[in-house]
């Protein structure tokens, strides 16, 4: 962070500085370099000028004049567009506090970062030289103040980087709160376009993978980006402690990243969102990339986590962790005062009015993500209350996209055939089928008005929470009914043409009757004796459910409960032999015997988008109402499956 050193400007052969009107920044060179349109006067006059939502600053740049810098990042700062920074190759010393300015920060997997303190060449007399220490004291001060707002990190933490002058590769800036995101790998133009021989502070390794991309384009082996499906594998093999709103949270986060992710950038984020929801909850700290750090009680994150236990407590009657009892008196303008103290915000002497506009608008306010985790709890504490028995008997599917979603049936496998004394093992074939179908996206908007924050009042914002939840279980329950209940009962229609339920699929009793011993005997049988696809090899479906409408609970109960018989005649063998689920949307006297389906596919298969398995809340600051607006999207779909494995009867 030079205070001008000729020297240094030799690291950048190709600088040049341009505000173009579209919104897209670049700051290639030695910031304040006036000969290469690098003086922040011109600009931050540009920038100031901007009339985009969105800034998009691209930086290559080995550092350059704190105060120049400094007046840039200003300009950046209190810009109202959003502030998109790319780091193109390099972003050190004074550089990497300009891009601190972004709302969002991405490095390309071969760009570097470097943080350090100011300094400056000096001649004079001893006083001369004690003004100069104490000038670039208070400049290190007013970066350890830039750092620890962006990334989070304690004023401490952020000195002790400076001390070391600290290189970074994209995944550590992002691990230490310095980058949002790794994109794919930047062009080699850029790094052509930087000296290296000029910084020879930068660790040998960096340097030599530098100077590959110079070369090559990438500063290390190419690795394989994950797909969709793999990214999914992994969360679920992964992130099964996580609850469902904040794994599909993590599965968007990893499929929103620009140039995809890794395995390792997949399971650092896996590591991270276990840390997280630990700490929301007062468990034990589980970040593996802040061992060096570590993580405090005044930490903003475990200050809003225990923040989120306390409101859900209050707004469900929940008895409180210890932990949060602390906030459980607190108002909502108090957590929000809270909140922005605890991200280093000056705000107490805001009035209510601008504590609300700042908690909203503020690009640091963690008041958003504390009413989003709050209502996610609320939800899906509803919503897992009112999932239908369905869900038991149905097959749960992945989905990547929206596209239609195909289930390949297998038949029977080929005979075994004994092996003659040549030893020749003969091939065999097999029959196959296929179900289709697709997700659909579901979804309702809820406004928290600037008068309810005022008055603490989150009644409606709980109650439109638990609602949500139930109507999304409600939803998915009457999809999944409506592939019973179509064409008249008969069950939607499959991919051979047919209904569900038919006799063609030996599954429709031939005439309705009520629950009983002698008409379950009949579905058993017919049951034990489906074939396969070619139409002969028995396959024996063992009966597991009994599934039945409002009208028909009490005679499913009455008749799996276990009696003393006194004769043979009298005796009920199904008892404690069958599960009886009810589905109170399934009409009139129908009734079902449904297979094991730990030993055959479901008669049902529902998928949600990306495998967020439940109802997902979003909060973003409102504009057309003065306070904050909520959505809950489902995306879910669903089709038949097995028709083998089920069995109607319409009763009587």
């Amino acid at each position: 962070m030079p205070d001008g050193t000729p020297a240094i400007s030799r690291a950048m052969p190709d600088a040049r500085a341009e505000v173009r009107p579209d919104g897209t920044v670049l700051l290639y060179g030695v910031l304040g370099d006036q000969a290469d349109g690098l003086g922040s006067g011109e600009l931050v006059k540009a920038i100031r000028a901007l009339t985009v939502d969105t800034i998009r600053v691209h930086i290559n740049s080995p550092g350059g004049f704190v105060t120049e810098g400094v007046a840039i990042f200003n300009a950046l700062k209190q810009h109202p567009a959003r502030v998109v920074v790319t780091i193109d190759a390099l972003a050190a010393s004074m550089a990497s506090a300009v891009a601190m300015a972004g709302d969002e920060i991405v490095m390309p997997a071969n760009a570097v970062m470097m943080i350090h303190n100011p300094w400056t060449g000096s001649v004079g007399d001893a006083e001369q030289l004690r003004k100069d220490a104490e000038a670039l004291d208070k400049m290190a001060a007013s970066l350890v103040t830039i750092y620890a707002d962006r990334s989070g990190l304690s004023e401490q933490e952020v000195v002790a980087i400076m001390d070391q002058e600290t290189w970074l590769a994209a995944e550590e800036a992002v691990e230490m709160g310095f980058a949002d995101r790794v994109a794919g790998d930047a062009p080699a133009d850029n790094f052509a376009a930087v000296d290296v021989a000029q910084l020879p502070t930068m660790p040998t390794a960096m340097s030599r993978r530098f100077v590959a991309s110079a070369s090559k384009g990438t500063n290390q082996p190419a690795v394989a980006a994950l797909t969709t499906a793999q990214i999914g594998e992994l969360v679920k093999a992964t992130a099964g402690d996580l609850p469902s709103p904040q794994r599909a949270a993590l599965m968007s986060d990893l499929l929103k990243r620009e140039g995809g992710v890794t395995d390792a950038q997949a399971r650092a984020a896996v590591v991270d969102a276990l840390a997280a929801w630990s700490d929301s909850q007062g468990g034990p700290a589980i970040n593996a990339h802040r061992v060096d750090v570590g993580e405090s009680w005044d930490d903003p994150e475990r200050i809003r986590g225990r923040m989120v236990g306390a409101l859900t407590a209050r707004l469900t009657g929940a008895s409180p962790a210890d932990e949060a009892r602390e906030f459980m008196g607190a108002s909502l303008v108090d957590m929000i005062r809270g909140l922005l103290e605890a991200r280093g915000e000056r705000c107490r002497w805001l009035d209510r009015t601008k504590l609300i506009k700042a908690a909203i608008t503020h690009t640091t306010s963690d008041f958003p993500m504390l009413l989003e985790e709050t209502g996610n709890r609320i939800l899906l504490e509803a919503y897992e209350a009112a999932r239908s028995p369905l869900l038991m008997i149905s097959r749960e599917r992945n989905a990547s996209d929206f596209r239609p979603i195909s289930t390949l049936k297998f038949g029977e496998h080929p005979e075994l055939l004994k092996v003659d004394e040549a030893g020749e093992i003969r091939y065999g074939t097999t029959s196959e089928a296929k179900e289709t179908f697709s997700l659909q996206t579901f979804g309702r908007l809820f406004s928290l008005t600037r008068q309810a924050i005022v008055n603490d009042d989150l009644d409606a914002f709980s109650r439109w929470n638990a609602r949500a939840g139930i109507a999304a279980a409600n939803k998915q329950a009457d999809l999944m009914v409506g592939l019973l209940s179509a064409n008249s009962y008969a069950g939607v229609t499959t991919d051979d043409g047919n209904p569900l339920f038919d006799a063609s699929h030996n599954n429709l009793a031939a005439a309705g009757g009520a629950i009983a011993v002698a008409t379950l005997d009949e579905a058993r049988q017919a049951m034990r004796l489906q074939t396969a696809l070619d139409g002969t090899t028995l396959i024996s479906v063992a009966p597991r459910w009994l599934l039945v409408g409002a009208q028909n609970e009490t005679v499913g109960e009455q008749v799996l409960a276990t009696l003393n018989a006194q004769t043979v005649a009298e005796q009920n063998p199904f008892a404690q032999r069958l599960e009886l689920l009810v589905e109170p949307r399934i009409e009139a006297a129908n009734w079902y015997l449904i297979g094991d389906t730990r030993r055959i596919e479901a008669p049902l298969q529902h998928a949600y988008l990306d495998g967020a398995s439940a109802p997902q809340i979003e909060t973003e600051p409102g504009f057309e109402v003065l306070g904050l607006k909520t959505r809950v999207v489902l995306d879910f779909g669903v089709g038949p499956g097995e028709f083998r494995a089920a069995y109607r009867n319409p009763g009587a």
